[in-house]
């Protein structure tokens, strides 16, 4: 592959990639403003629970457009269509990320039903089986054995940090 095709096949995915990034900051915003409680709550001079979120939220947003910006103007450049036919190791590249977003789901679902450390554990030990596979194929009895200690180590430093140093309440 020459070095044009190259440059223009990671603007496409940086393009994409923008396009993503951008729908979850929608996502965020539709969300933010459908919670009643934070946006009638008057919190005076504190900025409220709503601050982090939002700033985060719109950086997100900011670094979604300058992405899609930087990607479009690399392929107007180049003179290639913003978009290419739809192959298989494009649509392979976004299981992950849509896989990670699903499981996210399950796992506030999981949490609330079974409580933060069994739920951390599954979700842990989950990415850490589908990381591992993606990295170094199928492990065998001693990785997997790795892998159960690296959840229960991950879940344990998140629990006292949450918990013993933040106090916060988990479920």
């Amino acid at each position: 592959m020459d070095n044009s095709a190259s440059l223009t096949g990671a603007a496409r995915k940086d393009l994409w990639t923008a396009a993503f990034l951008l729908g979850i900051t929608a996502l965020g915003f539709a969300s933010r403003f459908q919670n009643a409680e934070v946006l009638s709550a008057d919190y005076g001079a504190d900025p409220g629970p709503d601050f982090v979120p939002r700033l985060l939220l719109i950086v997100l947003g900011l670094c979604a457009l300058g992405l899609g910006a930087s990607a479009a103007v690399r392929l107007v450049r180049t003179g290639a269509a913003p978009v290419a036919a739809v192959r298989w190791e494009t649509c392979r590249s976004f299981i992950l990320p849509v896989l990670m977003i699903a499981t996210l789901l399950v796992y506030v679902r999981a949490m609330i039903g079974t409580g933060f450390v069994p739920a951390t554990i599954a979700f842990g030990l989950i990415w850490l089986f589908l990381i591992g596979i993606q990295d170094e194929g199928r492990p065998g009895a001693l990785k997997s054995a790795l892998y159960l200690a690296e959840a229960i180590v991950i879940t344990a430093v998140v629990y006292v940090v949450f918990v013993k140093l933040i106090l916060v309440i988990l479920p």
